[in-house]
């Protein structure tokens, strides 16, 4: 007899938890469906390496220098590697409106 109330306890149990499980993963799920890409753009870290695609279909690669309310500024590198990052060709200022794509890259 105590076997198997153990087992209907222990089914009960993850049964439980499988529930919590779930409802913490619709919870987050609803989190993030609601925010904004705005705000998805305002929480790129400066210094993160990435690529930007805008409205008119141009392609941004480099380093994120600084985030505005409503603008990024990103830095374009002579090279992704070693001392080279650091000098800039040239800097592009996108209102985040204009932003379609932001794809960040892995190193």
């Amino acid at each position: 007899m105590d076997e198997a109330f153990w087992e209907i306890t222990e089914d009960l149990r993850r049964s439980e938890t499988d529930e919590r499980y779930a409802e913490a993963l619709a919870i987050y799920a609803a989190g993030v469906g609601a925010r904004p890409f705005r705000e998805q753009l305002r929480r790129v870290p400066v210094g993160e390496s990435v690529s930007v695609v805008t409205r008119d279909g141009a392609w941004i690669t480099g380093r994120v220098i600084a985030v505005g309310l409503d603008w990024l500024r990103i830095a374009e590198s002579y090279d992704d590697e070693g001392a080279a990052r650091a000098r800039v060709r040239r800097h592009h200022d996108v209102r985040v409106d204009a932003v379609v794509r932001v794809i960040r890259e892995v190193r």
